[in-house]
């Protein structure tokens, strides 16, 4: 059996006839505010106070599209009209920072192992960056790091600071070089702390655990171009069928490094 729909009584139709109107004033309002915004905006355009801190909130994210509008609307118009505001210093790093992002995007394609017709260099830097990327890892394969953050330098110092495509792949190949040495310094320290336990437990007479630490550090860090004044590599002999004893000159033996404490 179908019910008869309700007949709204007189005080209802006025109720409903009130919200309708106050949505439409509600929305009515929202409209104009919007539009005196956007007057507002373009009569009396943000300070750079504002400009600054919208595009640090944006920065603070881990997503590129943020950065991306953080420099596009915020940084832009910060840096074009008050060239002499006094966060100069933070947005230049943080447009260096998105120029690296785009260096190191890139970069991973340049140097994939499978290549792609995304993996080509679109340019002369790009054409440079993959010789001297493959330069510098066959110099660390050999163990010689101090080579590879020297090529990195010096292609770093051929691109100019002022041209936006040259100066992110100068970003990259100084990020190269930097954990290069960084790397090579690391390295010293543990060996030479190492050496350093394994002289006390020598002194302390635990000859078999010094003489461990020695053959393990001979094993895992005498490769390295940067430890041979601690590691010496075996001379090269003019006559290489003459046989060799393995004592001295061994690959094995240890040298104290200059200047190193005991």
């Amino acid at each position: 059996m179908t019910s008869k729909p309700r007949t709204l009584r007189t005080g209802e139709v006025d109720e409903v006839e009130s919200s309708r109107v106050g949505l439409e004033t509600i929305l009515l309002v929202a409209a104009l505010l919007a539009v005196g915004a956007l007057i507002a905006y373009i009569v009396w355009p943000p300070g750079q106070e504002y400009l600054y801190k919208h595009a640090e909130a944006l920065m603070a994210s881990e997503e590129r599209h943020d950065w991306i509008t953080a420099r596009d609307e915020y940084l832009e118009p910060l840096d074009r009209r008050f060239p002499q505001n006094p966060y100069r210093e933070q947005t230049a790093k943080w447009r260096d920072r998105i120029l690296l992002n785009e260096a190191v995007s890139r970069s991973e394609l340049l140097t994939a192992p499978v290549k792609t017709k995304f993996g080509e260099p679109i340019n002369q830097v790009e054409r440079l960056y993959v010789i001297a990327h493959a330069v510098a890892e066959e110099a660390s394969k050999r163990g010689d790091d101090i080579t590879a953050a020297q090529k990195w330098r010096e292609f770093a110092g051929n691109l100019r600071l002022n041209d936006p495509e040259e100066r992110k792949w100068r970003l990259m190949a100084l990020q190269h070089a930097e954990k290069l040495e960084a790397t090579i310094q690391d390295r010293r320290r543990l060996v030479e702390e190492q050496m350093r336990v394994a002289d006390r437990a020598e002194q302390a007479g635990r000859t078999a655990e010094a003489q461990t630490i020695r053959k393990k550090l001979v094993e895992q860090y005498s490769r390295y171009i940067d430890l041979a004044d601690i590691f010496p590599r075996p001379p090269q002999s003019e006559e290489p069928t003459r046989a060799t004893s393995p004592g001295a000159g061994d690959r094995g033996e240890i040298k104290q490094p200059a200047g190193d404490p005991r």
